[in-house]
């Protein structure tokens, strides 16, 4: 039993960190915008920028933050939610 317990502790401590690094997927994990652009790469917060000044998401830019993708521009605000695409 002696032997058992500091296995015990182990996998205790080390479960919420394993835990956390599998719930995160997708671009807002990267920490970027949260957006995908139509080729499948994330966006940059660089092309993030380039955006915000043409006035729109790009087309095919799909959405995968999980409190949705938020843009403003001269225009106004954008906004996609999750699992939404443009």
């Amino acid at each position: 039993m002696k032997r058992l317990l500091p296995l015990i502790a182990a996998a205790v401590l080390l479960a919420p960190s394993i835990g956390f690094a599998q719930s995160c997927s997708g671009c807002s994990c990267h920490g970027g915008p949260g957006y995908r652009l139509a080729n499948g790469k994330c966006v940059s917060w660089a092309q993030h920028e380039k955006h915000q000044s043409v006035g729109d998401f790009p087309a095919g830019a799909a959405c995968e933050h999980p409190e949705g993708c938020r843009l403003e521009t001269p225009r106004g605000v954008k906004s996609l939610t999750r699992g939404e695409m443009r």
